[in-house]
């Protein structure tokens, strides 16, 4: 992938953690939602066409195995932090960013609240001031159906 593109790939996903960093702590189905409008220019512009399916437009980018490891994003903000976090990750001899990058990029977020936060205990065993610490940090999203709202994992953070 030519350096232009990923510093623009960079500066996208920068820009996008940003805006979604509210929602953070929200589990949010994004397999299904439509990828910003600049994700799918630059797709268009590294891929030299006018037009692509929704589906091509991560391909791009990565390979069906980052794409596959990327799904452990439970909402866009952290989808968009695991694309950034990738970018400073990759092997800069391939084409495409690999899942070696996206499991680079999982560790070094999961090390980075983990330099700061207890993530040792199960989530069943927190206190209050702990639960609120990794609600807070993200570690734990709040999942909701409409009728029932529960506190779960984040899937980037589970026990291996």
């Amino acid at each position: 992938m030519k350096q232009e593109i990923i510093r623009e790939l960079y500066q996208l996903a920068s820009a996008e953690t940003q805006k979604n960093a509210a929602a953070r702590t929200w589990f949010q189905d994004w397999s299904s939602c439509l990828f910003s409008l600049n994700l799918y220019k630059l797709a268009c512009k590294a891929n030299g066409v006018e037009g692509m399916l929704d589906s091509e437009v991560l391909c791009t980018f990565f390979t069906d195995a980052a794409i596959q490891a990327l799904s452990a994003a439970p909402n866009r903000y952290w989808l968009w932090r695991l694309i950034n976090e990738s970018i400073v990750n990759r092997d800069e001899n391939s084409d495409k960013i690999g899942e070696g990058a996206v499991k680079r990029a999982i560790r070094t977020v999961h090390n980075g609240v983990a330099s700061s936060t207890n993530l040792s205990p199960s989530l069943n065993t927190l206190t209050r001031e702990e639960a609120c610490l990794w609600l807070a940090c993200g570690v734990t999203v709040v999942k909701t159906d409409g009728s029932k709202v529960e506190i779960v994992l984040n899937p980037i953070f589970k026990r291996s």
